[in-house]
């Protein structure tokens, strides 16, 4: 016997349930948001304070939880109020104050750092950084170049930093990175000669970052002159992505294979079949 199918499971019921269960699976990878914050800042430096105002805008689909934004500046880090709910595409203002005394003539990094959680509770963080200048004219005597990296567990930066000028400069570099993110080398200290370059790689490890994720880093650059401090800044992107899997790297391979597989039995078949077609030979017996 024979069994039939039947049922919701039969004939254009079955193609009409296929259809609703990838209806459904698009559905629940919709319902999975994203967060993407953005900030932007900028700096007022006067000789007892320094006023930095920040404007935070979710570009993403869903609501940011407790948003918690810092200001970093001269080693002293300020908290700002936290900020209950960040809606996608409705902006919010802050503006965060330190007090500054004796203040060396020079150039001074401000970094921003901002916590935040998806709906789930799953915290993130994003930063962003700007050089403000105090009582000195700016000196780009560095040029500097980085590499983003795309990564699944672990990855490298690299950097080339150049000496434009005709003095030695005591280099003193160090780098900014959001938490989801471990760098074991974060600081370093040479001198770097007149119109000479150099070129470091910085090993990275994925230590919280979720699959599809691209974060900016900064890379700082401070020196001092007679004239006062200088720092110089540059920025790269790592993107966190699954690294293809040993078939997905030699995919052309076997497509290539199963095209030639194919190739080969639709030739066999071919001689098959003018064979039984073919007129038999022999002696015809009366």
């Amino acid at each position: 016997m024979v069994l039939q199918p039947n049922g919701i499971f039969s004939g254009k019921w079955r193609l009409l349930w296929l259809l609703c269960s990838a209806c459904l699976l698009w559905e629940s990878s919709a319902i999975a948001g994203i967060i993407s914050i953005e900030t932007q800042a900028e700096a007022t430096l006067s000789a007892d304070k320094l006023a930095t105002r920040i404007t935070l805008m979710n570009q993403g689909d869903e609501t940011a939880q407790l948003v918690s934004p810092q200001v970093v500046f001269l080693g002293k880090t300020i908290d700002a109020s936290v900020i209950p709910q960040l809606p996608p595409q409705k902006p919010v203002s802050i503006t965060v104050t330190h007090p500054i005394a004796d203040l060396k003539a020079g150039e001074y990094p401000v970094i921003i750092r901002v916590a935040f959680q998806d709906q789930n509770q799953y915290p993130f963080s994003a930063i962003s950084a700007l050089i403000v200048n105090w009582g000195i004219v700016p000196t780009k005597d560095l040029a500097i170049e980085t590499r983003d990296c795309t990564m699944d567990r672990k990855g490298e930066l690299r950097f080339q930093l150049k000496n434009l000028s005709e003095e030695d400069r005591r280099i003193n570099w160090w780098l900014l990175c959001p938490r989801e993110l471990s760098v074991q080398e974060k600081t370093g200290s040479w001198t770097l000669s007149k119109r000479s370059a150099r070129q470091w790689d910085v090993p990275i490890e994925n230590f919280a970052a979720l699959y599809g994720a691209a974060y900016p880093l900064f890379v700082f650059f401070e020196y001092d002159t007679p004239e006062g401090h200088h720092c110089q800044m540059a920025s790269a992107t790592v993107r966190v992505e699954i690294e293809p899997s040993w078939f997905q790297k030699s995919r052309i391979f076997w497509i290539a294979l199963a095209i030639a597989a194919l190739l080969c039995a639709g030739g066999y078949l071919l001689f098959l079949r003018k064979k039984s077609e073919s007129p038999q030979g022999g002696i015809e017996r009366f």
